[in-house]
């Protein structure tokens, strides 16, 4: 490599026509967007918004064309745009050696090296092999000999660069037939003049970031698909959204594979991508599940014993290349904790928001980062799946609480700052810093009120059992006329922690003269959760149901067991509570006999067991 680096800064260029030509900016930048009808709001501070923005930079100094039909590269290039940007001649003579020697296409990843920084490309529609100088991609590539890159690129005293950033990349080793196939359609798609380049870069800037109508039948005609769901529109699904799109992905892959029966079944690709070990790169796996032998032969579309993958037409492959990556991006990896990529790229960047919000700084998590073990979960083990892996710094219960009580006594300013700015920042991010908030509220909280003032801000931010089994507040037993009022307006709330905190605070706040039937029957009357299975969030409601009939039996069974007379309630729930008493030591033998004879052994038609 030539000590003498060429002129290659094009974001000079850019800057100029940002103060002197903005209007000719702004032109490009609406036909640049309209053309490429992007999924992704290029306003937004994302990783995607910042790559396309770059993108589009990349086609502004290529392949925009002025007024007077050069494109803003040819403009720096020429003796008038040089003199107004302050360029020599020499840096001249470089831009317009990259005008002149662009290639853009998709290239096969031959070979890279970081020793070297040369990363070997060959374009895929024309064979022609480019050793090309990235210190950026030969570190991420080094070692590697497979998988493609879009891009361009120009060739510049001697060397070939990449313009810009790749404009996608993505897991695939070829095979001969897909070679052969890609330079079958090169001489139409891909070599034409100047303005065909143009062309081709907002195809490709399409391909990966256009907008699709949609998946499945409705998408297989568009050429334009996306190489991938981009993480944009993957953070816009709500999860039942997300449901269904990995159920769409499920079907449009047994759609291939009723075509092309010799593909793996689905739990086979479900497999290999969950059981994954982290230093297996997604090329690797795709060529093991897809590039053998075993997807060769007659069945395979036309393809040969050992030609990898079955399609014989570019597009079926790309579209194929493109359900594996969305495959590989949603799909649960055990590495990651069970997460997807998906997931954990949208944590990891929550994560760097939420510390680095320097509009509101928040001085705790230093003190809870000095208690975490971030190699384990804490008193957080069991709180999943409502909690994230990357929402756990790994804080034990005794450590958190020590802290919630240095904070609630701690006298300096200092303290009282801290306490008073962390229980105004709601919502919280980390599963601890819930905790730590619930732990707090009985702590700090003296009077009913200001415990009911504190409850009504912080219960629609409780989103796990773990938390809401912190939030014990003894001011609440100060007034338990007070109490019960907003106990009986929380315990109708549609969300699930809210309804669970005002059973459990029932349970152990209203004992003896404080409980009365009237109570038992408004917990009895809770519907939620009724149905839920194991794995539903309402079945916490559910259990805390179990859990305060089975403790009422035990210490008021004259006043609950009237209920259990009436069946009022459903079947599955009146026998846990039961067995529950049952089991207690401190049930004698004749009330035990009693509740024996209320279980109700099966469901018989119109029962009002079963309500």
């Amino acid at each position: 490599m030539s000590s003498a680096r060429p002129f290659m800064q094009y974001s000079a260029i850019i800057e100029w026509f940002y103060q002197q030509r903005e209007t000719v900016l702004g032109e490009a930048t609406r036909r640049f967007f309209d053309e490429v009808d992007t999924d992704v709001d290029p306003t937004l501070p994302t990783e995607e918004a910042d790559h396309l923005q770059r993108l589009f930079h990349e086609w502004f100094l290529f392949d925009y064309r002025l007024e007077d039909g050069r494109t803003p590269l040819e403009f720096a290039a020429d003796a008038d745009g040089g003199r107004a940007l302050g360029l020599t001649r020499s840096q001249r003579d470089d831009l317009g050696e990259a005008a002149r020697t662009q290639v853009v296409a998709v290239f096969w990843v031959v070979g890279a090296s970081a020793a070297t920084h040369l990363v070997t490309l060959e374009d895929a529609g024309t064979g022609e092999r480019y050793e090309v100088y990235d210190v950026a991609s030969s570190g991420r590539l080094d070692g590697c000999d497979d998988g493609m890159i879009a891009c361009r690129l120009v060739h510049v005293r001697d060397h070939w660069y990449m313009a810009g950033n790749p404009v996608m990349e993505f897991p695939l080793k070829p095979t001969e037939r897909m070679k052969q196939v890609m330079r079958e359609n090169a001489g139409r798609e891909m070599r034409d003049a100047s303005e065909g380049k143009a062309s081709r870069f907002l195809d490709l800037i399409r391909l990966h970031y256009g907008r699709k109508p949609g998946r499945g039948e409705d998408a297989e005609g568009d050429d334009s698909a996306q190489l991938g769901t981009s993480q944009q529109v993957f953070e816009a699904m709500d999860e039942q959204a997300l449901a269904d799109f990995k159920r769409n992905l499920r079907e449009r892959y047994n759609g291939y594979r009723s075509k092309y029966p010799a593909l793996p079944e689905w739990w086979t690709v479900w497999d290999a991508v969950h059981d994954e070990d982290g230093r297996t790169s997604p090329m690797d796996i795709f060529g093991r599940l897809f590039g053998g032998e075993n997807n060769g032969g007659e069945n395979a579309g036309g393809g040969s014993g050992g030609n990898g993958l079955p399609f014989a037409d570019e597009k079926e492959c790309r579209d194929f290349v493109a359900l594996f990556t969305d495959l590989w991006n949603v799909l649960p990896h055990r590495v990651l904790d069970g997460m997807s990529p998906n997931e954990m790229f949208a944590g990891r960047r929550r994560i760097e928001a939420y510390r680095h919000d320097h509009a509101h700084p928040r001085p705790w998590l230093d003190r809870l980062d000095m208690i975490a073990d971030p190699t384990g979960y804490g008193f957080a083990f069991d709180a999943f799946p409502r909690v994230r892996p990357y929402e756990i710094l790994g804080i034990e219960r005794r450590d958190l609480e020590a802290f919630a009580k240095e904070l609630a006594v701690g006298k300096s300013t200092d303290f009282a700052h801290m306490r008073d700015e962390f229980l105004g920042d709601l919502p919280h991010f980390y599963f601890e810093e819930n905790a730590l908030h619930a732990m707090l509220v009985g702590l700090v909280a003296k009077t009913p009120d200001e415990a009911i003032c504190m409850l009504d801000a912080f219960l629609p931010h409780v989103d796990n059992r773990k938390v809401c089994e912190c939030l014990k507040v003894p001011a609440l037993r100060k007034d338990p006329a007070a109490a019960y009022r907003k106990l009986a307006e929380w315990i109708a709330s549609d969300r699930v922690y809210t309804v669970r905190f005002a059973i459990l605070t029932l349970m152990r706040d209203f004992k003896g003269g404080d409980f009365t039937l009237e109570q038992a029957r408004l917990v009895a009357g809770v519907t939620l959760g009724d149905d839920a299975s194991i794995i539903d969030p309402e079945n916490d409601v559910k259990l805390a149901r179990e859990w305060y009939f089975g403790v009422k039996l035990v210490e008021s069974p004259e006043t609950v067991i009237p209920l259990f007379e009436e069946h009022a309630l459903p079947r599955e729930i009146h026998n846990a509570a039961l067995r529950r008493a049952i089991k207690s030591k401190r049930v004698d033998e004749a009330l035990r006999g009693r509740l024996r004879g209320l279980i109700v052994r099966e469901a018989t038609s119109g029962s009002e067991a079963t309500r």
